[in-house]
């Protein structure tokens, strides 16, 4: 029999309790407590304490404090990936990396390595006494953090077997994770020239076999059920598809392939111990998505295909939350409006309960029909998100993103005449976008604003592309080249600087903004909002 811990990883660093009650812990705690017949006990750890709290405070403190030495010229997003990077590698042995670039000192370092034990004191303290046999950590977005969790359970773990899932939801951080190892990206690619500047791969290559067990990619629900024994059938259609060994201790780490699996074949989320944590809890009709925009990975990750829960699944789902005394949600599907037959049906089922709940989704910027937005209301949607991205038609084309902004602008004052608030988001730095084109976006937001109502707009630094988009043909086409960053002033000039252990270096847009364009246009962006009065979101991450 297994005791497991199901440890939630934090995607990034915060100050205060940040995200909602997850579904896919929900759905895979469930799995282990009620299906796995092999397992004698699952306890959850979250990050969201005071101690994490304390400890993003000081790395903030840090930052601002030397903003104008360090950081020089560093947009914030970046001087937090580089800091996270630092304690890692500090962690790791390298005492001449990106810190060295930057100039900051090593004592400095040094006292912010010994303060990320403490952030992590009662997640630690647990597995020092839990004698667990398995503990599993699902992850989101910042690979970093959770290599520096790694590596400090290393000390307390005992014989436990260390499992990495991606909470999917969230951009993935197990691809990066096996490009260690393959060096090639999720669907096969050699991404070898984002590797080679890189001090920390070979390190990690060496011995990441000590710090992680086995790899999930993918949803991690089959395997969950193979693994300890689930009741349902399930299978691994790739079981053990990479066994990669290492030198250093005999560390050896699996490559798992998950498959995914149709919706109402999930038990209903075991949120019992997030209902005191999280004000919200996620929820889900549909995953995947039919488009394929530049900016997004989730087609690489899940193909373009759409995997729907039944109308009977998601009543009784709502209802199975609401028990933990949750009535606030966050729909966590790409795009409500991708297939509006299905979602009426679904929206007409939830109606007929007359649930009191309030929740927030998102649509794409598409023509929605007048039924779908007015039973949103009537079911208890209060924000809808939409990626508007750009205010340019050129730039939106050169996204993929089959966008109209005539039929966007009809649909934003659909909404707001149905009395449901907007969050926007935009994208500032993708490499076909110039300094003026900001203009348009301006332009835009003036024109709806007189008659929507923006709750919030969040602004992003476009990626270069995740890993599942860098490849050859992408940088090609949008005019981006890969830099060592360790060369010239290509760490501080240049238009975005990946530090995600797996993908390192300096991304240059020859086709797009230089790096003192950018800050210009963040700069135009945050006159702008203050003018305007509309709240500007984190602009940084």
């Amino acid at each position: 029999m297994s005791r497991i811990a199901v440890i939630n990883v934090p995607y990034k660093l915060c100050t205060s309790t940040e995200g909602a009650a997850s579904l896919h812990i929900g759905h895979s705690i469930a799995i282990l407590r009620k299906e796995c017949r092999e397992v004698e006990c699952v306890d959850y750890m979250d990050y969201n304490f005071d101690e994490f709290f304390a400890f993003s405070s000081l790395v903030f403190e840090y930052i601002e404090a030397y903003k104008s030495k360090y950081f020089k010229n560093l947009q914030k997003y970046e001087a937090l990936d580089a800091m996270t990077r630092i304690i890692l590698e500090k962690m790791m042995g390298i005492d001449n990396g990106i810190n060295m670039l930057l100039g900051i000192p090593n004592d400095d370092i040094a006292k912010i390595v010994e303060a990320t034990e403490c952030a992590f004191f009662r997640q630690l303290e647990n597995i020092r006494i839990g004698n667990y046999d398995s503990i599993i950590l699902f992850a989101a977005n910042n690979t970093s953090l959770l290599l520096i969790f790694t590596k400090l359970i290393q000390r307390y773990k005992n014989k436990s077997e260390i499992i990495v899932i991606d909470q999917f939801t969230f951009e993935p951080v197990t691809p990066y994770l096996q490009s260690v190892y393959t060096h090639k990206d999720i669907v096969g690619n050699d991404i070898r020239i984002f590797q080679k500047y890189d001090l920390l791969n070979p390190v990690l290559e060496k011995c990441i076999g000590d710090m992680i067990d086995t790899i999930v990619v993918g949803e991690g629900y089959d395997y969950l059920r193979k693994r300890f024994g689930s009741t349902e059938n399930a299978s691994i259609s790739h079981e053990r598809d990479e066994a990669i060994f290492y030198s250093s201790n005999g560390g050896r780490c699996y490559i798992i392939q998950s498959e995914r699996i149709e919706l109402d074949k999930l038990p209903f989320p075991d949120y019992s111990d997030m209902s005191d944590i999280y004000e919200f809890a996620d929820i889900e009709f549909q995953r995947g998505c039919t488009f394929e925009c530049v900016f997004c990975e989730r087609t690489r990750m899940m193909g373009r295909s759409v995997k729907y829960h039944s109308s009977e699944y998601i009543v009784k789902m709502i209802k199975h939350i609401m028990s933990y005394g949750f009535k606030k949600f966050t729909v966590i599907d790409c795009a409500m409006n991708n297939n509006q037959k299905y979602m009426i049906d679904v929206l007409k089922a939830i109606d007929k309960e007359h649930f009191d709940i309030e929740y927030q989704g998102n649509l794409r910027t598409q023509e929605t029909s007048d039924e779908f937005i007015r039973l949103l209301k009537q079911t208890g949607c209060s924000v809808i998100a939409l990626g508007i991205e750009n205010g340019s038609e050129e730039v939106l084309k050169s996204m993929n993103k089959k966008q109209s902004i005539p039929k966007m602008k009809e649909l934003l004052k659909k909404l707001s005449d149905n009395e449901i608030s907007l969050m926007l988001f935009l994208i500032i730095g993708f490499p076909t976008e110039t300094i003026n084109t900001i203009s348009s976006n301006a332009d835009l937001l003036d024109e709806i604003k007189e008659y929507v109502n923006i709750e919030i707009v969040e602004i992003e630094y476009y990626h270069a592309g995740h890993i599942q988009k860098l490849q050859p043909n992408v940088f090609d086409e949008y005019g981006i080249e890969w830099k060592n960053p360790y060369e010239k002033t290509y760490l501080r000039d240049s238009s975005f600087n990946f530090f995600t252990p797996g993908v390192f270096g300096s991304a240059i847009y020859k086709k797009g903004m230089s790096r003192l364009e950018l800050y210009k246009a963040t700069e135009l962006y945050k006159k702008y909002f203050s003018e305007s009065g509309i709240k500007l979101g984190m602009i940084y991450y």
